[in-house]
């Protein structure tokens, strides 16, 4: 990257765009043995472009790269790959995660613009009912890519367009333009779950110190007070943890970058198993209730 953002690069866009491949794991059915697993698949050794495109994602590139991979992708996931080697013939079946696509890539390609869950199909205001999360049946996986397609092919009319009745976003489908992909978006960006698990917690800590007991505030002064008490639970963790946290972070490219990356999320995560943060930024009463 440090070559790339380099002023004698001749590249004109600031952009790039990459399509790649990461081997997670071998194993052996027969013997349900894991033979190899990727302890870190993130890493720039065992990641294999397939492409690189200097624009920024947008519906007409990732229309364009899925048609050119998707149906491959479905072809090898249903029929495997067979090889001989030194007389032996191997059979490999395959299965694809697509879990390094970012919300704002997998929302463009589910055609749902974000007010639906990309999984099942249950609205914003569902996610905060308590009745609603303590139902093990309400948030079941039940949203498909094939119905969904087929769904738009129902409401689209003849130039494409979505036909939106009066009570359309009160109905369980979302759809706000034509999905881009065939796949069903069922996992879960990793890295993105670190850093924004490790914001909501933050959030939560500065709330609590606080004394202020709802999730939207906005009160001038309480917003103050949350504001000062993120900023002495910052000050801790990085004093006694070295992780910098949720602040404006200078080697970004662009602006408005965070300190709050994938790599110290998951340190987060490691750490907060000590308790050291609950110790720290929770008084001793809070400390012993989550204890027990």
């Amino acid at each position: 990257m440090s070559i790339y953002r380099s002023t004698e690069n001749p590249m004109s866009d600031p952009n790039i765009f990459s399509k790649m491949f990461v081997p997670l794991s071998l194993k052996d059915e027969k013997l349900d043995q894991v033979l190899w697993q990727n302890e870190s698949p993130n890493s720039v050794f065992y990641a294999r472009p397939l492409l690189l495109i200097a624009e920024r994602e947008n519906h007409d590139l990732l229309r364009f790269v899925n048609e050119q991979y998707e149906n491959q992708e479905k072809s090898l996931e249903k029929y495997g790959l067979t090889f001989q080697y030194k007389s032996k013939i191997y059979v490999v079946t395959i299965t694809i995660e697509a879990s390094m696509k970012d919300i704002k890539v997998r929302m463009a390609e589910s055609g749902l613009g974000g007010a639906q869950c990309l999984m099942c199909s249950t609205k914003q205001e569902d996610w905060k009912n308590s009745k609603k999360i303590l139902d093990s049946n309400f948030f079941n996986i039940n949203r498909a890519a094939e119905k969904t397609l087929t769904l738009y092919n129902q409401l689209a009319d003849n130039n494409g367009n979505i036909l939106k009745s009066k009570n359309y976003y009160d109905t369980p489908t979302g759809l706000t333009s034509k999905p881009l992909s065939i796949n069903d978006q069922h996992y879960i960006t990793i890295t993105h779950q670190y850093i924004n698990g490790t914001s909501w917690i933050l959030k939560i800590m500065s709330h609590m110190r606080a004394n202020v007991l709802a999730w939207t505030i906005y009160d001038k002064d309480k917003q103050d007070r949350i504001s000062k008490e993120k900023k002495t639970i910052l000050k801790i963790i990085q004093d006694k943890t070295g992780l910098r946290l949720d602040q404006c972070d200078s080697s970004s490219s662009t602006t408005g970058g965070t300190s709050t990356t994938g790599g110290q999320g998951r340190k987060f995560f490691l750490r907060t198993k000590c308790e050291i943060f609950w110790c720290l930024v929770f008084p001793h009463d809070i400390v012993q209730y989550c204890r027990n």
